[in-house]
């Protein structure tokens, strides 16, 4: 293998956009040691020869056309399977990398120092008024680079979910990767501008994904990189440290969903029941023994102010949690776990008919699986 890239850009319905996206690789420093390989995820309005054609001249690009729609996490495993070079870097067809030498920038990291096997930056996000704002890129995986040997030697692969799959890969990376001889690294740069679009899949709707598919996919994600992560690393406190985290990430997002959007909190309940019972309870250690003891009342404000001053989320102004978070644990081990159950609450929510569009759109759109709300 040589040091050069595979570009992986997963498109669908991206005729408009992904123009900006392979400009933004032909004026790449490095661009002539690019690979780039478009995913054509089954798109409705034709495939995107016609589009690529102007670049061919500057980038050696591929298309790859799917049988069948797999979401943007199996379209990026379709392009990591029929690729080859030493790195692989992942783009949206929306969105383009920020600066000439961006991904020069993120292999030079990864050529100075053979332990760092992800390189990421920061993300800049444009709204449509040309307004930008800078957030980090810590669980998307638009502008990484990651070593192809690293990913091989732990068969990660994407696990098929629809939403949040970004997060579960990066975060099973960063429990992987958290020893001398296996680091992750990361340039002060943003390496890659995110251009926010009201009708994107995560946006439409008033952003119905927020409040309905987001913590399914969080949860979902997180027992999935936990479960390989306990596999291979058992002893890391880091691992448990962040399970817990993520009990209190479950617990805050359930609390804010049912407060601003009531008709998704069963669906929530269920989830965070999921997490606590497939989780939380199967790695219970005496660390999360502790944390439960030196629960009070007032831990609750505090859980929310913490996660509030990192950026996450907070309740509306002068909102009160529907359940204090001792409250949520006890009700948690009291109630049992049927992953049955989840079937009989999008039944009931398919009764509303604002309800049945949005699980209609999350199947057209691809957020989730077609039939995923039906009893197999």
């Amino acid at each position: 293998m040589t040091d050069r890239i595979d570009i992986i850009v997963p498109a669908h319905r991206a005729h408009a956009t992904i123009g900006r996206t392979l400009e933004s690789l032909a004026v790449q420093t490095i661009a002539k040691d690019l690979d780039v390989l478009v995913i054509d995820d089954e798109c409705p309005e034709g495939d995107y020869h016609d589009v690529v054609a102007p670049f061919l001249s500057r980038l050696n690009i591929r298309v790859l056309r799917l049988p069948k729609n797999l979401g943007a996490g199996g379209a990026r495993q379709a392009g990591i399977d029929n690729s080859h070079n030493s790195y692989f870097s992942c783009i949206d067809s929306d969105d383009a990398f920020t600066a000439p030498d961006s991904l020069e920038q993120l292999r030079n990291v990864m050529l100075e120092n053979k332990a760092v096997q992800r390189c990421g930056g920061d993300l800049l996000y444009y709204s449509e008024s040309g307004e930008s704002f800078r957030q980090s890129g810590a669980f998307s995986m638009d502008g990484k680079l990651f070593r192809r040997s690293f990913i091989e030697k732990y068969g990660l692969r994407f696990n098929g979910t629809r939403a949040n799959e970004d997060y579960g890969y990066n975060l099973t990376v960063d429990l992987l990767c958290d020893n001398e001889a296996e680091r992750t690294g990361y340039v002060p740069e943003a390496t890659v501008n995110v251009y926010l679009n009201p009708n994107s899949i995560t946006s439409a709707g008033n952003n119905r994904f927020v409040w309905d598919q987001r913590l399914c996919g969080f949860v979902d994600n997180s027992i999935w990189a936990f479960d390989i992560a306990k596999d291979l690393r058992p002893g890391s406190d880091a691992v448990t440290m962040e399970i817990l985290r993520v009990l209190l990430i479950t617990y805050c997002y359930s609390c804010i969903i049912t407060v601003n959007e009531p008709d998704y909190s069963a669906q929530a309940w269920e989830y965070a029941k999921k997490y606590y019972h497939l989780c939380y309870r199967r790695y219970f250690c005496p660390a999360f023994e502790s944390m439960e003891k030196n629960l009070v009342p007032e831990t609750t404000p505090l859980i929310f102010e913490t996660f509030a001053k990192q950026g996450y989320f907070d309740l509306p102004e002068g909102t009160a949690p529907p359940i204090r978070f001792d409250e949520f644990l006890e009700r948690m081990r009291t109630e049992e776990y049927d992953p049955e159950h989840i079937y009989d609450i999008w039944e009931k929510m398919a009764e509303s008919p604002k309800l049945r569009e949005g699980m209609r759109l999350n199947e057209e759109t691809g957020v989730c699986e077609r039939g995923y709300a039906e009893r197999k």
